[in-house]
């Protein structure tokens, strides 16, 4: 009976062998994006936002207008798509918990009927000692391939804004110069009227002046149609609603730059690009998956056979399980 008690202790010994949650990886990969947008744009994210929860940072205020700078920190914190993309981590850590998690050992118990022994097995599997590291560096790799094409969204994200609010400044300000034209066509068509009343011009040149009036006013109606389009777009990128969708334009001035070669522009894409190095982490990942797949031809299972062998007394031996690879 001492023999049959002493057999649980390593059963326990065993379950007690739970692999932690790894420290490393998509745990603390919010951080990383964050960072890595910031360092390149000098924006930054909020962190674990509500679901459909609409936030302002402390330094935006719609009432004075909004400002490029402004339309792309209220982008990065409440454009629908980005956060869901964001969610994303929550599945990569999840596959690092699973990876780095041990199979549970299988215990069976085979009961006492007519002359058969009672029989006890523990299968553990063994085949973690080679696989476990190759399984982590995978799901290490595919989480860090995952930030860095998050970041890419972030920076896509800001490109579109900031070409957005850039063309609702441009379309706001073809409406401007319409109406400025469209008021001046009207003076020209009622100056051609008082003309056609004094007779010095014809019945049709204050035609045309009329007709040109109209077109005036239908060019101002298309322009301010495409600037309405465009202002929806923005709003739909910020995560904006109706009821909170007023507010001006007020671009910035515009910083000149130094002029730049395409072979120092194309040096820094390929340098710092974050979907290139996804990219490269990827096939990275590739080759230690492959290595993963390969490790598994060898999966063995450890056993612990105990045989009651009467009068409390109870054999315990080791066995070996080793998968046939005939049909798969």
């Amino acid at each position: 009976m001492n023999g049959k008690i002493h057999l649980v202790f390593p059963i326990l010994l065993i379950a007690g062998c739970v692999a932690p949650p790894p420290n490393e990886g998509a745990s603390d990969n919010f951080s990383y994006i964050s960072a890595g947008i910031e360092e390149r744009t000098d924006y930054t994210l909020r962190q674990a936002p509500e679901p459909g929860q609409f936030d302002i940072p402390e330094w935006v205020t719609l009432d004075d207008g909004l400002s490029q700078d402004e339309a792309v920190a209220l982008a990065l914190w409440n454009n629908a798509q980005f956060q869901a993309d964001l969610a994303a981590l929550g599945f990569a850590r999840a596959d690092l918990i699973e990876a780095n998690m041990l199979s549970n050992p299988v215990f069976s118990l085979l009961f006492p009927i007519g002359p058969k022994a009672l029989e006890m097995g523990l299968d553990v599997p063994i085949d973690f000692i080679w696989q476990r590291p190759r399984r982590l560096a995978v799901a290490k790799l595919d989480a860090q391939s995952l930030s860095e094409n998050l970041i890419e969204h972030g920076l896509t994200l800001i490109r579109d804004v900031q070409t957005t609010y850039a063309d609702i400044w441009s379309a706001e300000e073809r409406v401007r110069l319409a109406e400025q034209n469209a008021r001046l066509r009207i003076q020209m068509a009622e100056l051609a009227q008082a003309q056609l009343k004094a007779g010095d011009i014809s019945e049709l040149s204050a035609s045309n002046a009329y007709v040109d009036s109209l077109r005036a006013a239908d060019i101002v109606k298309d322009f301010s149609e495409e600037a309405a389009v465009s202002r929806h777009h923005l709003n739909a990128l910020l995560g904006l609603i109706s009821d909170n969708s007023a507010f001006d334009i007020t671009p910035s001035d515009i910083t000149p730059r130094a002029e730049i070669s395409i072979d120092e522009l194309l040096e820094t894409a390929f340098a710092a690009r974050p979907d290139l190095r996804a990219a490269e982490l990827a096939i990275e990942a590739a080759g230690e998956r492959m290595g993963w797949e390969q490790s598994k031809i060898y999966n063995f299972i450890a056993i612990i056979d105990a045989k009651d062998e009467g009068e409390d007394s109870l054999t315990v031996g080791p066995g070996l399980a080793l998968e046939i690879p005939i049909f798969n």
